[in-house]
């Protein structure tokens, strides 16, 4: 970890909550909207007698996002300016015919076989990075949440599996794999306290990402013990260690294996508890 990611603010940006993270390890986690949400969680740090940084790195939720994933190795794909176009126009068919009021960037993801497409919605971006220098934080670097947490997770995937289910506080992000590389990304938005709907929506993506659901409507029966991901194993991230005590046991019981917490216990929120 080099020095100047240690002098940095962390922000994970959702459409409904500000996740941000002081270099000392200090997270605080506000319910809210944009730039409301970055000023509680900033006013808050500053009030416990917190140093802000004067940088920051910037992380979108998927809520936030239109993610696809781009074919690297097609011709019309191979640089990053065919990929962006490429993912614009995929993109321009789930938004109704238009991108113009979105920025669309381009990740090359690892071994270089395929690009991660995301566009975000330019004045919800350009708001929060305002908020952000109205406290005197200037936003280095701006990326996707998913694609930090997908290189977090990756050391703990075997090769053969067909399916991660990243659990977050409105939702839960699929990543479809195909011999070790992500394939397919995709959303469900939901609430995670509902177990019964939750491990019904991950059996509709418990296979190759070939047969996942095309709509998130179509709800298969829930699988039984060992069956899930198609007769392979599926991997399933918590956020918190909230999530992992209240999701474990029908984790185990639909052949789901619990990965860590992306976050710790101990994490402060807006009503002063643990998330």
């Amino acid at each position: 970890m080099s020095l100047r990611w240690r002098s940095e603010l962390l922000v994970r940006l959702g459409a409904q909550h500000c996740e941000v993270c002081l270099p000392q390890g200090v997270v605080h986690v506000v319910e809210g909207t944009g730039a409301t949400a970055i000023h509680a969680a900033l006013g808050a740090l500053v009030a416990q007698g917190h140093t802000l940084p004067r940088r920051a790195r910037v992380l979108l939720g998927e809520d936030l996002l239109h993610l696809c994933v781009v074919d690297a190795e097609a011709e019309q794909a191979q640089t990053e300016a065919q990929a962006r176009a490429c993912a614009a126009a995929l993109l321009a068919q789930v938004l109704g015919g238009r991108t113009d009021d979105r920025q669309v960037e381009v990740s090359l993801l690892d071994h270089g076989h395929a690009w991660l497409a995301a566009a975000v919605d330019i004045a919800a971006l350009d708001h929060a990075l305002d908020a952000l220098m109205h406290h005197g934080i200037e936003a280095r670097r701006v990326g996707v949440a998913v694609l930090d947490d997908l290189r977090a997770v990756q050391a703990h995937l075997p090769r053969e599996v067909h399916t991660v289910a990243l659990v977050r506080e409105r939702g839960v992000s699929l990543l479809g794999f195909e011999r070790g590389r992500l394939v397919a990304v995709e959303w469900e938005h939901l609430d995670w306290r509902d177990r019964d709907t939750l491990f019904q929506r991950l059996s509709a993506y418990a296979g190759p990402p070939a047969a996942w659901p095309s709509a998130a409507s179509a709800v298969r029966p829930v699988a039984h013990r060992g069956t899930a991901a198609g007769g392979r194993t599926g991997f399933l991230q918590p956020e918190s260690a909230r999530q992992t005590t209240a999701l474990g046991g029908a984790a185990r019981d639909t052949g789901w294996v619990m990965l860590p917490p992306r976050l710790g216990a101990g994490v402060v929120g807006d009503t002063g508890g643990a998330r």
